[in-house]
């Protein structure tokens, strides 16, 4: 499991692109992106392609994997995950990439055999893959306290569980994989024991 380090912002954007994504805050300041805008749509494409794009050479077909957005895993044997792993995190060098868990004058090597271990971090959770265990990431954790700090003052929970209503519907009428579902049910029951 591997993520990049602030990925939107290892994209700058050209001269001409950053006149277009220029804005006037209310005092009329005007302020330039020069960088993806973090969560646009257009953005978030452009960061999912680039990962498929890195991750895209070929690996044996009993190996799996899955992304979102900066975040990449690799599922098969030891030896099959190894090197998918390196030529992952090859291929992220080359276009100059950054990883968070691998820094970039790191022996790849060294770097694979220590991202080998029997845990990890994916998508807000950390998994425990001998004790087959799922628990929120102590980060996680506390954007999840935060955020409920600041929708109890501004809504009740039978509005905040309208919400996540209309988010459930929505999971069965567009394509939201397994991982993005997992994290909505994770808040969810967090909310509900807290409420």
């Amino acid at each position: 499991m591997m993520d990049y380090a602030a990925y939107y912002d290892q994209f700058g954007l050209p001269g001409d692109i950053q006149e277009l994504l220029a804005f006037r805050d209310a005092r009329g300041r005007r302020f330039v992106l020069t960088t993806l805008a973090m969560g646009q749509r257009q953005a978030v494409s452009v960061a999912v392609g680039c990962t498929r794009r890195i991750k895209d050479f070929p690996r044996p077909s009993t190996m799996g994997d899955d992304d979102c957005i900066d975040n990449t895993m690799f599922v098969g044997t030891r030896e099959e995950v190894t090197e998918a792993a390196k030529e992952f995190i090859v291929r992220s060098r080359q276009v100059n990439a950054t990883l968070n868990e691998v820094s970039a004058s790191e022996d790849i090597d060294r770097a694979v055999q220590r991202l080998l271990c029997n845990e990890g971090d994916w998508l807000g959770a950390r998994y425990d893959f001998v004790g087959k265990t799922v628990r929120l990431t102590e980060k996680t954790h506390s954007k999840i306290q935060h955020a409920l700090k600041l929708v109890q003052q501004v809504m009740r929970a039978r509005q905040l569980a309208t919400v996540f209503g209309l988010l459930f519907f929505a999971s069965s009428v567009i394509d939201l994989n397994l991982a993005c579902r997992f994290n909505v049910l994770q808040f969810y029951r967090r909310f509900s024991a807290d409420v």
